[in-house]
């Protein structure tokens, strides 16, 4: 859960895979949490990265967008690293993050269905079937409406309440309302035991998974977008 998170979309990504991985409650809890403190800490530091070593906007954009998790942490941190040119290179990073999103979580549910199946003596096509059948039909949902809202040009009178409003106009949205439901309720399941169990190795985990998610992007977005 924690690379998933690191890898794709955060949150988003957390709360796909773990159905698909039959994940408990409190692990799910406790890989928001380690995604979301890191997040926290990029947001602010890579701004500071920024102005110490005079990253390029546009370079700046890119390493923000492919290894911040959350997509309003990345939004608040290419835009106070680099303002909007930084911003738009972070977005169509971000957005080839998120392509992947469905492709991750069936690949995971295979993978967990073969060892589940393995443990049970069953066969390859047994493990492919659950996954298919345990596969999250909200992620397929969620990829719909992307190719929808790509193709279609919906009206601001739909898109606004249901995830477009800015703060300024209402202070929630349908979409970060029933988010903000769904991660009270998965925290509301974490015991003290699973913390104290788990904690450290997933805080830790998910440290060193973004430092190297980090240091790999950069330097790749150093070589292809280039430093200037």
């Amino acid at each position: 859960l924690v690379g998933s998170g690191t890898a794709i979309c955060g949150v988003a990504t957390i709360m796909a895979t773990a159905p698909a991985i039959k994940a408990r409650a409190e692990e799910t809890a406790l890989a928001l949490g380690t995604i979301l403190l890191w997040g926290t800490l990029g947001l602010l530091a890579y701004p500071m990265a920024a102005a110490v070593f005079h990253i390029s906007p546009t370079l700046f954009g890119s390493w923000t967008g492919a290894s911040i998790h959350d997509l309003p942490q990345i939004i608040a941190t290419a835009t106070q690293g680099g303002g909007q040119e930084a911003l738009q290179a972070a977005l169509f990073s971000k957005l080839i993050r998120v392509a992947f999103i469905v492709l991750i979580v069936f690949v995971m549910s295979i993978l967990f269905n073969l060892g589940e199946t393995r443990k049970t003596g069953g066969s390859g096509l047994r493990a492919l079937l659950s996954a298919v059948k345990g596969f999250p039909l909200f992620v397929l949902g969620f990829f719909l409406v992307v190719v929808l809202n790509t193709v279609v040009k919906v009206p601001s009178e739909v898109a606004g309440p249901l995830a477009t409003w800015s703060a300024s106009v209402f202070p929630t949205t349908v979409a970060g309302f029933l988010l903000t439901l769904a991660v009270i309720g998965i925290c509301g399941r974490v015991t003290r035991e699973a913390v104290g169990q788990a904690g450290p190795k997933a805080l830790v985990t998910g440290l060193v998974a973004w430092i190297a998610q980090s240091a790999l992007v950069f330097v790749t977005a150093a070589v292809l977008v280039g430093q200037g």
